[in-house]
């Protein structure tokens, strides 16, 4: 006989304790930097060194792992009832009222 097998799907999140009092200051930090143009914007380590020289004694991976967290809510969000224009008529579709039936793609053959 077959046993039923469930599938198990273990999540882990980690926990910021080291990271707490330092939490608010990198969401500056961050929002700051994703301001910034590309070419000047601080690398990860960068701002993990800012945290070390105010007192951070975490790791960079901790930084990291929440800057990415801190990114993936930021896009989630970015498309949740923000204003959109969608068009309900091709841009065409005035020249086809002016001129009728005429209109015609320029180096379309005449059929």
């Amino acid at each position: 006989m077959r046993r039923k097998v469930r599938s198990i799907t273990i999540c882990r999140v980690q926990p910021l304790p080291l990271l707490g009092p330092f939490q608010e200051r990198l969401d500056t930090l961050l929002t700051e930097n994703e301001a910034r143009h590309r070419r000047d914007r601080l690398r990860m380590t960068r701002i993990h060194d800012l945290l070390q020289r105010e007192g951070f004694k975490g790791s960079y991976d901790a930084v990291r792992r929440y800057a990415r967290r801190w990114a993936e809510a930021r896009r989630k969000d970015a498309g949740d009832g923000a204003p959109a224009f969608i068009p309900l008529c091709s841009p065409s579709a005035p020249m086809a009222q002016i001129w009728g039936s005429d209109l015609r793609r320029v180096g379309a053959s005449s059929q």
